[in-house]
């Protein structure tokens, strides 16, 4: 008897929003596997970010615009679009670059300089969390349990139901892209030698609940080793 699976993606190729189902067989099923395009929407001003999607939602951004698009994930109809007021001072205009978006109970999380939090029915943006000195959605952002990770020029730990923020962490790097495994905060790093301009850095190990460095190893650059 074959057996068979299905894997769903998701992805923003040229401009194109592209969602794609796969299946697969083994045990010797004759029809091998075979990926096909479920639907597509175009949008003129693309996007960088890894969009969020699960079983009925496909969210994405687009690039110098500032608009989070939700579309059903099964037929790409629109859900609903929301253009963002982003913060003033941001260093260009547009979604920070190689971002990521991410989901809690009923939001979207969208780092976007700032961090926003959107009703995933309506898009209806429910807070959003600043700093007067930093770009707390700056990079990536990772949801675990009831926290989000957010990362600017330091590490925040944010309750996405009140918006209070846990903890902060500065590394005296810039952090990059943290994960959460257990009861530990992953989360590499780069030191600014001069402005705009980053140099060797760290791998950390942080406590989840406290940010607390658990241990680091250095990371040196070979292109800019600083």
């Amino acid at each position: 008897m074959a057996l068979r699976f299905r894997r769903v993606f998701a992805a923003v190729l040229s401009g194109l929003v592209v969602v794609g189902v796969g299946s697969s067989s083994s045990c010797g099923d004759a029809t091998g596997s075979r990926d096909r395009i479920l639907w597509f929407r175009a949008d003129p001003k693309g996007a960088a970010a890894e969009p969020y999607a699960d079983s009925t939602l496909a969210v994405f951004t687009s690039f110098n615009d500032a608009r989070v698009i939700a579309l059903d994930a099964l037929t790409g109809a629109r859900r609903w679009e929301t253009a963002l007021q982003l913060p003033g001072g941001s260093p260009y205009q547009g979604m920070p670059f190689g971002g990521n978006l991410a989901a809690f109970r009923d939001l979207i999380v969208v780092p976007a300089w700032d961090v926003y939090a959107l009703d995933r029915n309506t898009g209806s943006v429910r807070w959003t969390f600043d700093q007067p000195d930093d770009f707390p959605g700056y990079g990536s952002v990772f949801v675990v349990d009831s926290t989000v990770y957010s990362v600017g020029r330091r590490l925040y730990a944010l309750n996405p139901t009140h918006r209070q923020l846990r903890f902060q962490v500065d590394l005296q790097e810039r952090p990059f892209r943290p994960i959460v495994v257990d009861s530990v905060i992953y989360v590499g790093t780069r030191r600014e030698v001069l402005p705009g301009t980053l140099g060797n850095g760290h791998v950390f190990a942080l406590n989840r609940n406290t940010g607390a460095v658990i241990w680091s190893i250095p990371i040196d650059d070979p292109q800019d080793s600083v």
